[in-house]
């Protein structure tokens, strides 16, 4: 612009210094000079403003320099799946080998349908023997608790029996399998060998009766402890303290008995 206007000046200066043109050549290059400056004036005011502002640099990490991570989303943990249930089944005496994987199980037991003897023993892998879970001569259909504090691992089951029989575990993550549940404060009645959950408040005081025919009657509780309640060949009607962290009851019975609640 400033460009402009000092050659406008420069041909003023030079015509008007000049004697071989006239006063109209004068003024005809003048008004030349003006429709220049208006055309060059309206040309800068549609052309796009440059900005002279510094752009903002880059930032180059320094040698050795790890650059900040982003933030980028913890990645979502995916739950394990609990163990799809066993079933193991045979006929007569055997012995069947598990892997229980670290997990607690509810063992559903059937077998003995003749009325002979029926026994089921577990063993550790040293062949050590750990608990009997059934013993009788009557038919059986019962529900026991394996490895839930246990000090050694289950690998193995001894079957002695005669005819058919089955052992069926599933995850004890599946409580719904529990065929009893008891509200504390509350009642339950049953019969034979079972699981009993507890749940609502805190367990204070029980009052247990069974074993009217004077066969083998046991009660444990299970909570932070495993603690014996009942074992008796008595028929047993008591009242005794649990302990407050008691969540399950599993019951070794021949016939009927009834466990009544209280809360803490």
């Amino acid at each position: 612009m400033k460009r402009a206007w000092a050659l406008a000046a420069l041909l003023l200066i030079t015509l008007t210094g000049c004697e071989m043109y006239s006063e109209a050549d004068v003024r005809q290059t003048i008004e030349a000079v003006q429709q220049t400056l208006v055309a060059t004036i309206e040309l800068t005011a549609s052309s796009p403003t440059v900005s002279t502002k510094a752009p903002t640099p880059v930032t180059t990490p320094r040698p050795g320099e790890t650059p900040k991570p982003t933030g980028t989303p913890a990645p979502t943990a995916t739950p394990i799946p609990d163990p799809e249930p066993i079933l193991l089944s045979g006929k007569g005496d055997d012995t069947v080998e598990i892997d229980t994987m670290g997990q607690i199980w509810i063992a559903h037991i059937k077998g003995n349908a003749s009325g002979r003897y029926f026994s089921v023993v577990t063993y550790d892998s040293a062949g050590e023997h750990l608990d009997s879970l059934v013993e009788t001569v009557d038919p059986y259909d019962g529900l026991r608790l394996i490895d839930f504090m246990a000090t050694a691992q289950i690998t193995s089951f001894g079957v002695t029996a005669t005819g058919e029989w089955s052992i069926e575990l599933f995850p004890f993550t599946r409580e719904y399998l529990i065929p009893y549940v008891m509200t504390v404060p509350g009642t339950v009645s049953g019969a034979g060998d079972t699981l009993v959950l507890l749940s609502g408040e805190s367990p204070d005081v029980a009052t247990i009766t069974g074993n009217a025919g004077a066969r083998d009657f046991v009660v444990v509780g299970y909570g932070d402890s495993l603690d014996v309640l009942i074992d008796t060949a008595d028929p047993y009607a008591g009242t005794l303290v649990l302990d407050p962290n008691t969540i399950l009851l599993e019951i070794t019975a021949v016939g009927d008995w009834t466990i009544e609640v209280t809360a803490k």
